[in-house]
């Protein structure tokens, strides 16, 4: 598998792994609207703090992350997100692997974090298995709908 940057035409793969609108919420919370567009997701891709990439395996995009450059110290991982086709075949591991191996060669970030939903329980693992640990730090949750979803806040620390 090889993490490359995305380009527009990954979009509408990407757009299409969300089935329900709690999946869709769960994955871009407020970011963007539902039902989720390939023209959201380019538009979204030309801001100049964020970098998309795809796992690529076999020529498919099977995975697609957001990184975030919240300062020099930090890089937020978001809208982690794994082909619905190859979940629980160990991709969304290899997807944040890739992901932290990119930023520790590329950015500056001492920190990476991320935000996941307390009722995601496999990506909260998947995220642990490789290092990342659960930080005691706001936002607790998030609001959709009217309705409080609790989130952990997790860090991992590049070493230098």
């Amino acid at each position: 598998m090889e993490l490359i940057p995305f380009r527009q035409e990954h979009a509408n793969t990407v757009s299409q792994w969300f089935l329900t609108k709690e999946e869709f919420l769960a994955w871009g919370g407020r970011v963007f609207i539902w039902p989720l567009t390939a023209e959201a997701i380019c538009l979204r891709s030309s801001e100049a703090s964020l970098s998309f990439f795809v796992l690529i395996d076999n020529r498919e995009v099977v995975g697609f992350i957001e990184l975030n450059r919240i300062s020099d110290d930090e890089t937020r991982l978001c809208r982690i997100a794994v082909n619905p086709d190859v979940r629980g075949q160990g991709v969304g591991k290899e997807l944040v692997r890739s992901a932290i191996r990119e930023i520790q060669q590329n950015h500056s970030a001492k920190h990476i974090t991320l935000a996941v939903f307390h009722s995601n329980k496999s990506a909260k693992g998947c995220y642990e298995s490789v290092g990342f640990k659960v930080v005691d730090k706001p936002p607790y949750y998030k609001t959709f709908d009217g309705v409080k979803w609790p989130i952990f806040q997790m860090a991992f620390d590049v070493l230098t």
